[in-house]
């Protein structure tokens, strides 16, 4: 004899929500309360000036220096990326190639939001 779902017994969950009373329901309460303690713990870590993530290889000094290395045009990326102590990759993720998007003199000493 087949049965549907609709023809089980359903149980009302903390939320309001049914859900076909068994392990399916426990799952569900189980899984919203992991995820309000992670919500809650990201909240007080922020609170605590923590942001989380992997810091960033290249500091923006470095980040400047890699880009004045490859702008003049004295170095190869590889000596660019041994004196900063990165892979080749990690500068040029870093840094831009291409001379339409690199900065004028002009605009780079004017901080980033301000007109000239």
């Amino acid at each position: 004899m087949a049965v549907s779902v609709a023809e089980l017994p359903a149980a009302v969950v903390g939320d309001g929500d049914r859900h076909p009373a068994g392990l399916g329901a426990l799952g569900h309460r189980d899984a919203q309360g992991q995820h309000s303690r992670l919500v809650a713990g990201l909240a007080a870590a922020r609170a605590r000036g923590r942001t989380g993530g992997r810091k960033p290889k290249m500091t923006p000094a470095l980040i400047n220096k890699a880009q004045r290395m490859y702008d003049s045009k004295q170095f190869t990326m590889a000596e660019i990326a041994s004196s900063c102590g990165v892979t080749p990759m990690t500068v040029y993720r870093n840094i831009r190639t291409d001379p339409a998007t690199r900065p004028t003199a002009a605009t780079a000493a004017t901080p980033q939001g301000e007109a000239l």
